[in-house]
């Protein structure tokens, strides 16, 4: 009986690193067609207080299409609706 299933701790292995392959190439397409830039705005809802944002942009028009993270985050303020006009390239 010893060494007839040698290969089935290998298919364990192999099983279960397809969930973070998976995971790792989809995060890697996905990455690329976006880029994160950090900045520091005056958050005008906020009493012209500086925040630190994370602008998620379109990475071939390089338009913002959100904000990922701000350190002034409050329930009733919104960033992306607040903020982001900031992070508009002037036309």
């Amino acid at each position: 009986m010893t060494g007839q299933v040698h290969w089935l701790p290998l298919a364990f292995v192999l099983i279960g690193a397809l969930p973070f392959i998976y995971f790792s190439f989809r995060s890697r397409r996905e990455d690329r067609a976006v880029i994160a830039e950090q900045s520091s705005v005056r958050c005008r809802q906020r009493g012209n207080q500086l925040v630190n944002c994370t602008v998620v942009r379109d990475a071939a028009t390089g338009e913002p299409m959100g904000i990922r993270s701000c350190s002034a985050i409050s329930g009733v303020v919104s960033c992306n609706k607040a903020c982001l006009p900031l992070f508009a390239h002037a036309a």
